[in-house]
């Protein structure tokens, strides 16, 4: 049943507006709020965005500037979007052999483990 949820909020938004249930906040359970962002973030670097590939420097620029657009929260948790200038800070460096996709996970599970958002 989670793992059936998780696949059908992966296209919810933190600010509402997603898909299919239009959740919102932390209706949204917190390991989908993680695949989103990684999702979102490895689509950007990957260039299945828009096919312009970018550094995970970029991806996450992108998403700030996303993101503050709306001038509220959109797709992602305001408290994650906080973090995202340490995230940058923290490196871009690939180690060989592995793809954008597992370096993100990796940052964004060290990163959100260390960061969660309180739920208050």
């Amino acid at each position: 049943e989670r793992a059936r949820n998780i696949i059908l909020q992966h296209h919810e938004h933190f600010g509402g507006g997603g898909y299919p249930r239009g959740l919102n906040g932390f209706q949204i359970f917190e390991i989908t709020q993680k695949l989103i962002l990684s999702d979102f973030l490895d689509s950007l670097i990957s260039g299945r965005w828009d096919g312009r590939k970018r550094s995970l420097r970029e991806g996450f620029k992108l998403i700030e500037s996303l993101e503050a657009s709306h001038g509220r929260a959109d797709r992602l948790d305001p408290e994650w979007l906080k973090k995202i200038p340490s995230w940058i800070q923290a490196g871009e460096s690939q180690p060989d052999g592995l793809t954008p996709a597992q370096v993100i996970e990796g940052k964004l599970n060290l990163f959100l483990s260390r960061n969660e958002p309180s739920a208050a």
